[in-house]
């Protein structure tokens, strides 16, 4: 961020220009009163006569002081109103105290830090944007945060597309995809953005982002429409996720579905199986208020695992099995059951974010004998849509046209808001209390 008072805005040297001349008024009006008091105990001055002098100084820098606040509120120091947010995040009323940005970091395993960071120089084509909420992921995210991860000891062969062993240091840690903010600044030639803009950013937490306009089917950000909000767009990516799924799954109208594990991305998935033209849809969870929310989205039935044969009763509420169960909690033992609810030929989208041994996954069972197809559901790392013309930036506008147009529900789903600098306080309750919260914002 620009440290010479040169580079800032104009109204914002003004302003401090004002301050700074207000603080020496301060120490003169103090001085008025101070001196008098010094001189009549050296000189013996009789106090009735001080008390006299005090007053009318008094009054007298009171209406001096009131004429010079009415000149600067109607003055041209005030920021522009197009230009809510051109203040660096330090100089803004409530927000944290330093004008250096911060970062959220995962130092180790469950320990969550905040680091300093400078903000790189504004490029023609680039824009900056201020942290207004951003969301974290019950999924992968949670998982790094507990320390599991694939990576551990292992790297990503990106071009064989292997892990192999040698991974690299994995800490620190930048955690978050689900980046909300205003547009405080552009560069010249930045086009088809203004001032004030939201945008929906793919991007890490932290307090500032700084984006580039160039048009690229690789792009993670784009501008949120003003009726969406900060919020619902803080779903965006999310819901990207489940629209993926969605796809994978090869939905047709009329066909019979399962959703198992009714966090953001399943209950999502539901609300997405039906506008792609389910005709009946079973949702498994054990929480009882996201079995009654995936009922409001569209399921016709719903199951808690734990009270018994999950796959089994879906597969005969449905008849012969679905024709195809979408897996969203990450665990074995749902993609199991979900391999066990499909009719014969069916498909099982495994979506979740799976980790360590498959000890509860038995593929000699119902996937071996029902020649089950196993669908492999994730848009990241490069991987390509399945189907010709549909690419990353295609799924993200499109479920932004649903969020914007209200066929996509997501205003249940915020169920808790946490200040940014208190957001070692949202990991912990997403990871030792999971049942309480669906979504958790982080607020800046």
């Amino acid at each position: 961020m620009p440290a010479p008072s040169a580079r800032l805005p104009v109204f914002v040297q003004k302003n401090r220009l004002e301050q700074a001349i207000r603080a020496l008024f301060a120490l003169s009006f103090a001085a008025t009163i101070v001196a008098p008091i010094v001189v009549s105990a050296s000189r013996g001055i009789d106090r009735g006569d001080l008390f006299e002098t005090i007053v009318i100084t008094v009054v007298w820098s009171t209406l001096i002081l009131a004429a010079r606040s009415s000149r600067s509120s109607s003055g041209s120091a005030r920021p522009p109103t197009h230009a809510p947010s051109a203040l660096p995040a330090g100089d803004r009323d409530g927000m944290m105290t330093s004008a250096v940005p911060k970062e959220l970091v995962l130092s180790a395993p469950r320990v969550i830090r905040f680091a300093a960071y400078e903000d790189p120089p504004l490029g023609a084509t680039q824009v900056r944007a201020e942290a207004v909420v951003s969301g974290i992921s019950h999924g992968t995210e949670l998982a790094l945060y507990r320390g599991n991860s694939p990576f551990d000891g292992k790297r990503f062969n990106l071009k064989l597309r292997l892990f192999e062993e040698g991974g690299t240091q994995a800490y620190p840690m930048r955690l978050g995809y689900e980046w909300v903010g205003r547009v405080s600044a552009l560069g010249g030639g930045a086009r088809g953005i203004e001032l004030g803009d939201v945008v929906h950013a793919a991007l890490p937490h932290r307090e500032t982002q700084t984006l580039t306009t160039a048009d690229d089917p690789a792009a993670t950000w784009l501008v949120v429409p003003a009726e969406v909000g900060p919020e619902r767009a803080a779903l965006l990516q999310s819901a990207t996720i489940a629209l993926q799924a969605v796809h994978d799954a090869g939905i047709k109208v009329g066909d019979r579905v399962a959703v198992f594990g009714l966090g953001t991305f399943g209950l999502l998935a539901v609300e997405l199986a039906r506008l792609n033209g389910a005709g009946w849809i079973a949702a498994v969870d054990p929480i009882a208020e996201r079995r009654d929310l995936a009922s409001r989205f569209g399921a016709a039935h719903t199951v808690d695992p734990e009270d018994g044969d999950a796959g089994r009763e879906v597969k005969v509420a449905a008849g012969e099995g679905v024709d195809v169960a979408i897996e969203f909690s990450g665990r074995y033992a749902a993609l199991h059951e979900a391999m066990r609810s499909v009719r014969l030929a069916g498909r099982v989208v495994a979506a979740g974010f799976y980790l360590g041994a498959a000890d509860d996954l038995r593929l000699g069972e119902e996937w071996h004998h029902n020649r089950l197809t196993l669908v492999g559901s994730m848009s990241g790392w490069g991987a390509p849509h399945r189907d010709t013309g549909w690419d990353r930036r295609r799924l993200r506008a499109t479920t932004l046209e649903l969020l914007t147009d209200g066929r996509l529900d997501v205003d249940a789903f915020v169920t808790h808001r946490i200040p940014f600098e208190r957001a070692a306080e949202a990991y912990d309750l997403i990871d030792r209390r999971p049942g309480e919260a669906l979504r958790v914002l982080l607020t800046y």
